[in-house]
């Protein structure tokens, strides 16, 4: 929310302040994926458009990736090679690179009998590897 006198107020939820109606300038949300600056020295806001235009602006990007971009139809057609690994072999690297039965009854079974990534929760309450006494997937 900007106002009248020089304010903006930013929150998670609408209504975190109470603020006189007749001075609020703009309302709105900040979008996902949108920018917000407010320049305090020059007392200015900058908004979405006008940041990613800067940005955009000063490189040639385009001449970048017109010129560097590598395109799939380009490329030589990748050998499959496929290599039988015995139960042993199997178990052994699951446990190197630290897959549970979990993991592999979740996430990897599904993936390759459908295609699909796994789908299930929308978060995790485990904490962070860095933070974490147990031993940890290298990817986290």
């Amino acid at each position: 929310m900007i106002t009248d006198d020089n304010q903006i107020i930013v929150a998670s939820e609408a209504g975190v302040l109470p603020v006189d109606e007749s001075k609020v300038i703009k309302k709105g949300r900040l979008q996902p994926g949108k920018m917000l600056v407010v320049d305090t020295i020059k007392g200015t806001i900058i908004e979405d458009d006008e940041i990613k235009k800067a940005i955009t602006t000063q490189q040639p990007y385009g001449t970048w990736l017109e010129n560097y971009k590598i395109k799939l139809e380009d490329l030589a057609e990748p050998r499959v090679a496929f290599t039988q690994l015995s139960n042993e072999s199997t178990f052994k690297y699951q446990q190197v690179f630290g897959y549970s039965r979990e993991d592999i009854d979740t996430l990897i079974k599904p993936m390759a009998l459908t295609g699909k990534e796994a789908v299930g929760s929308m978060g995790t309450d485990t904490p962070l590897a860095v933070f974490s006494d147990r031993p940890q997937h290298l990817a986290n």
